[in-house]
């Protein structure tokens, strides 16, 4: 069986932390959107949840809403950012554990496993600047929109 130790208790608490800015970041952009789309906010919110959309479809869809006046609030790297993000959501949701999932208690010291650690340690640190950027965004948008 394998026991905790001082790597894999890292690994999680910052896996857990990384997954949780990923998905504050999801529901500001679905916030953003909902803002965005014509009619009511909160009706308009409950539609998106009914849709279930994925971070890279609520991408899209707020790319489509905020150029549709030819006057972005985003720029092209603030996409291009969200996309590369996105993909990281994915590894980090869907892969990464998987990587390590049957191998013996010996990964834990592995360079493959140590260099996962460092690199999720860093990507918390940019999805938490990122993730309090898009907060501001949120809120200066659904101003914007006369939703809040």
């Amino acid at each position: 069986m394998l026991t905790l130790n001082t790597n894999l208790d890292e690994y999680l608490y910052y896996l857990g932390a990384v997954v949780s800015n990923y998905q504050y970041i999801e529901h500001d952009i679905k916030l953003i959107i909902a803002g965005m789309r014509d009619g009511k906010f909160e009706s308009n919110i409950k539609e998106i949840e009914k849709e279930k959309l994925t971070l890279g479809n609520a991408i899209n869809e707020l790319y489509d809403l905020d150029c549709l006046d030819n006057e972005p609030y985003f720029d092209k790297n603030f996409y291009k950012i969200l996309r590369r993000l996105a993909d990281k959501r994915n590894y980090y949701c869907h892969q990464c554990c998987t990587d390590f999932a049957y191998e013996d208690e010996g990964f834990l010291y592995s360079y493959d496993f140590l260099e996962i650690l460092n690199e999720i340690k860093s990507d918390y640190n940019e999805l938490r600047k990122f993730q309090q950027n898009i907060q501001s965004h949120r809120i200066e948008v659904l101003k914007n929109f006369d939703r809040v």
